[in-house]
């Protein structure tokens, strides 16, 4: 089965018009959180669908989110990407094998195991 790659964008840098022009139309509300973003605070634009997997800069595909709530969701977002990369490197044979690490192992001793005696009394059955 042939699969056909994902054209990945390239990330913009949004002007203040774009910032603006995506506040207004969330009407200052978190994407993630629901939460209402005053005047004055800091918020960051996110991608719905992150670029790495196909997403685009279109309006569509962007909304305004409170930053912590942005550093979660990109955590998230981080571990997807990497499992895809990681299916596509196996289902294009590019994945390193993974190998044993090589050791020379441990020497039996010539006179058998000695083993430490009890570091404890045997207790005395109660009769």
């Amino acid at each position: 089965m042939e699969h056909e790659p994902v054209k990945i964008h390239k990330r913009k840098n949004f002007s203040r018009k774009d910032r603006l022009r995506l506040f207004i139309r969330d009407n200052g509300i978190c994407g993630l959180t629901g939460e209402k973003i005053k005047a004055g605070e800091p918020y960051e634009i996110e991608h719905r669908v992150p670029l790495a997997l196909g997403g685009t800069n279109d309006d569509d595909n962007l909304y305004i989110v409170i930053p912590a709530a942005h550093r979660e969701k990109t955590k998230d977002d981080v571990r997807k990407i990497a499992k895809v990369k990681r299916i596509e490197a196996r289902l294009n044979g590019t994945r390193r094998e993974r190998k044993p690490i090589p050791s020379r192992g441990f020497e039996k001793p010539k006179d058998g195991y000695t083993w430490a005696s009890r570091p404890f009394p045997n207790r005395k059955k109660d009769k």
